[in-house]
């Protein structure tokens, strides 16, 4: 359906597509050979626009849409930038596959009611997140492992700070009190990281207790995806996977202060029952 160049019909004798040429006809019989679904260049771009729009991932939209609007070169250069997200690339390889399954199985019907058969049900429709997210390897943190990598996630939430406050200055401050309210060292955290198939550390949701003699609430301490990995629901997959821990281990409260909250970190607090609590929130797990 994508070759635009050349013409290929369906051979309901041979039950395989062939090109036009080799049949010795100038157009599909429609009894022998029948015509595949249109699909034109406009097509294929309403499908990227379509799949752009709907990305949850903002980096990656944002290149994507630049790619939209700057007129030549569309697919290629569509191709290109989205294979610096390699995640992305995989949601966007899903969508397409499920977009032409769904036109092909709406010609398929047609043609089987004009032979007086009944129409087949449609594929299942399949989470984009879900795929991705078995992609990605969700483990407990281990601090002489990955103390490096929080250590990299504290310098990207300062870039973070400064970018939502408009102020460098302050985006550091920020950072420093942020840490300054951060009870436990890293070598007593706990939790969960995220990494890719090949090992890369993408995110975690960490946890440590504020006092031995509070033995039924916990600080949240850690809790980010590394930004070419939001929008793929990996905050969310950690945090539950935290709470859940918390809660088989009877854990009834879960702390959470930080100097910037952002609204897709509020967005996933509030989702995870989390409530407002002065500055910071709370959930009450039992």
């Amino acid at each position: 359906m994508e070759n635009q160049t050349d013409v290929f019909v369906v051979d309901a004798s041979g039950q395989s597509v062939v090109p036009l040429k080799e049949t010795g006809l100038d157009c599909a019989d429609e009894d022998l050979y029948y015509s595949l679904p249109e699909w034109s260049s406009k097509d294929g771009f309403e499908l990227l626009s379509e799949f752009t729009n709907n990305l949850h991932a903002p980096v990656a939209r944002e290149s994507l849409k630049r790619v939209l609007s700057g007129g030549r070169g569309v697919f290629r250069n569509f191709k290109k930038v989205i294979k610096d997200f390699p995640e992305v690339e995989r949601q966007w390889h899903f969508y397409k596959n499920k977009s032409m399954s769904l036109r092909i199985s709406g010609w398929y019907n047609v043609l089987r009611e004009s032979w007086g058969l009944e129409k087949l049900e449609l594929p299942e429709e399949t989470e984009t997140e879900d795929l991705v997210n078995s992609d990605f390897i969700v483990r407990p943190y281990d601090f002489s492992v990955d103390s490096e990598n929080l250590d990299y996630g504290e310098q990207c939430l300062k870039q973070q700070f400064a970018q939502s406050l408009e102020n460098p200055v302050l985006g550091e401050t920020a950072a420093y009190l942020s840490g300054m309210c951060n009870p436990v060292p890293a070598e007593n955290r706990q939790g969960f990281v995220c990494c890719t198939q090949d090992g890369e550390f993408v995110g975690c949701a960490l946890y440590g207790y504020v006092s031995e003699n509070l033995h039924t609430s916990v600080y949240l301490t850690d809790l980010f995806v590394f930004e070419n990995y939001r929008g793929l629901g990996i905050g969310t997959e950690l945090l539950s996977k935290c709470l859940d821990s918390l809660r088989k281990n009877g854990i009834q409260w879960v702390l959470f202060f930080n100097m910037v909250v952002t609204p897709p970190l509020e967005l996933l607090l509030t989702r995870c029952e989390f409530k407002k609590l002065g500055a910071g929130y709370a959930v009450k797990l039992f």
